[in-house]
């Protein structure tokens, strides 16, 4: 009776041990696949803006005495060239200037009475630079830049592809800009030309 027993507690055992035993084959623990890291994503969508020439010089050579000989005489102003892209293409711009004959008035039938002939406009050691804390490539500007005053464009600045986004602006000192004439043009009167300023959308 007593060993009958016994082999009845050892088989209790035995199937109890077995039954442990395949709880932990079957259950796995439940951090087995908890993720420790993952991935989202951060989107912004931006609407086109404008390109704009926020702001262009005007030239002040003072009031100077007409000369025998070639002179140069040099501006008392020295507002800066500021050009805006907003458009977010980076398809890039130019920048163009044109100087038109001197004038001094109107003669007897109305015209304008020109002066200053063969008069031009140079600017030396123009600086670029980035405003409002643009991040990008800039755009490239010559050393020296001549204006004729017989109308022709001349190039000043420009902004090649993926150049040139954000706010941008084209500074010199006064005295970096000169007016040259020759002799035997100048009137003795206020004597004006006209600046025309173009900015082309693509360099």
């Amino acid at each position: 009776m007593y060993e009958r027993r016994n082999i009845k507690v050892g088989s209790l055992i035995v199937a109890l041990v077995g039954v442990f035993v395949m709880l932990l084959i079957t259950v796995q623990p439940i951090y087995a696949d908890a993720k420790t890291t993952d991935e989202t994503t951060a989107t912004v969508t931006f609407n086109p803006g404008d390109i704009d020439l926020s702001q262009v010089p005007a030239f002040d050579f003072g009031t100077q005495d007409i000369s025998a000989t070639e002179v140069s005489h040099l501006s008392t102003t020295a507002t800066p060239v500021i050009i805006t892209d907003l458009r977010g293409n980076g398809a890039g711009w130019k920048l163009n200037v044109s100087l038109s004959e001197f004038s001094c008035g109107e003669d007897q039938e109305g015209e304008a009475l020109a002066s200053l002939l063969g008069s031009y406009i140079t600017i030396d050691d123009a600086v670029t630079e980035a405003i409002n804390g643009t991040n990008a490539s800039e755009p490239a500007n010559s050393d020296s830049i001549q204006i004729n005053s017989d109308g022709s464009e001349t190039t000043i600045w420009g902004a090649a592809t993926d150049h040139g986004l954000g706010v941008w602006q084209l500074e010199w000192l006064a005295n970096d800009a000169t007016l040259t004439i020759l002799p035997g043009t100048a009137r003795a009167t206020v004597n004006t030309a006209t600046l025309t300023w173009t900015l082309q959308d693509t360099p």
